[in-house]
This record gives structure tokens, sequence and C-alpha cells, in this order.
């Protein structure tokens, strides 16, 4: 597949217009309050769905990387409802935004994938990586990403292994289970490197927001982050930043 990824939801998860949709995501992250961290952060937890509901929330995290010299990449690791062991990412070279396209760093992932992470390329017909990379291109420009869909069968013993240039960046929303901003404030990066996957094997079932915060959140802590801060909240959607 040659050609980008083209945008399947715009007009229902944001805007069609280019105009207007640069103009909203622009003011969600440049109005957004400012939270100063100590460090750059190495990673973002975000919540996922339309502009309008929850764009606030998700300006607020990528606020914070106006602060510092932008990263060499994104890793952008979301959930997916497609039933798989492994980890999903679309073959296409680009995925096409109204605001642009934004590159796909596939060999990143192939190296990725040599290192012993399962990936498996599939086509994504999923709303969560398209309405990401409006915010990406606006906060970074045309910074090549790794967008990796995280299903709830993959094993819970996966690890990444990314380069430091890396900016990771978790879309995941509180569920029945898993308590994102609890995750954050209390075990979001512990003393013990095994507490944070001992807190989410511990919750109820099994599920594709789940997965996706353990397997971030990990890569964060090998990234060097030791701490988490909420960035906003509003009833169970949190935004957040994970820094050294």
């Amino acid at each position: 597949m040659n050609e980008a990824r083209p945008p399947l939801f715009a007009g229902r998860y944001y805007f069609a217009d280019p105009g207007r949709l640069r103009v909203a995501v622009e003011s969600f992250i440049e109005d957004a309050a400012q939270v100063r961290l100590p460090n750059a952060p190495v990673g973002l937890l975000v919540p996922h769905g339309s502009l309008m509901q929850l764009g606030l929330l998700i300006g607020a995290a990528y606020k914070q990387t106006l602060f510092f010299p932008a990263q060499g990449r994104v890793a952008l690791i979301v959930p997916t409802a497609a039933q798989d062991k492994a980890l999903l990412c679309d073959p296409r070279p680009a995925y096409r935004t109204p605001l642009g396209e934004l590159p796909v760093d596939h060999v990143s992932i192939q190296h990725l994938h040599a290192s012993g992470a399962p990936i498996t390329l599939g086509e994504d017909i999923e709303p969560i990586v398209e309405t990401q990379a409006l915010f990406i291109l606006s906060a970074f420009g045309e910074t090549p990403i790794l967008p990796l869909r995280v299903p709830a069968g993959l094993p819970s013993d996966v690890e990444l292994r990314l380069p430091g240039d890396v900016l990771v960046i978790v879309a995941a929303n509180a569920d029945g289970e898993v308590n994102l901003a609890q995750a954050l404030e209390r075990v979001a990066l512990p003393q013990s490197p095994n507490a944070l996957r001992r807190f989410l094997r511990s919750r109820q079932g099994h599920s594709p927001e789940q997965s996706a915060l353990r397997l971030g959140l990990s890569a964060m802590r090998a990234l060097g982050a030791r701490h988490g801060r909420i960035l906003l909240r509003a009833g169970d959607y949190v935004s957040g930043a994970v820094y050294p």
C-alpha cells in the first residue's frame, strides 16, 4: 500500500473543513492552562473521543510540548477493538488528515518487531490514531509516528524497546477496570518496576484500554520517567504527563 491512509472520520469526530479544524485544534492547545513540569515529559496520557467532546483535555497534554525541545518521533499507543494477540500497525506510509499528512516510521516499527515486539500489519479502520494525528501535526508538524494499536489479547509481558528520542503518547480512557488518574497519581511510575504490572493485573477483567495503558507506562518508565502529574480532569476523562 503506497497511498496514505485517508481520513475516515472527518466530519464525524472532528471538523472536515481544514480552516475550522486548524483553529479548533490550535485553540485547544494554546488556551489550555499552563502547568510547568520540572523536566521535559517522556510521555503524555490523553483521552480519546470526538474533538468537541475531549479537545480541551487532549490539548492540555499537548501544550506541555510547547515548553521543551521537540522530540524526533512520537510513539502513539492506543487501544483497539480488533481481536488479536499482537500489536497492530497500518501498513500505509502516512495518515492523511485535513491538516496534512503524518508519516509513519515503518523503519522503527520493523526494528521494534526485530527486537521481539509482536507486530502485525493491519488496516486501521478506527478513529483514535486519526484524531490524535491532528494534535501531533499541530504541536510537532510532520513528525514521524509509530502508531501501535493494542488489543486486549496482547500478552502482559510484551515490552517496547524505544529509542531515546521518542515521545510516548498513550490515548486511553478510564473505565471500570483501570482508573487512569489513580494509575498516574499512585503507581504510574513506582519504585518497584513490577508494581505497575501488579496493579494493572489486579483490575477485574482485561480490556484494550488496560493493555494500552500498561504497555505505554512501561515504555515511559524504560525511557527514564519516574513521576506522573494529572494536567486536567473532567469526570472519568483524564490527561496527564510523566517525566524524569
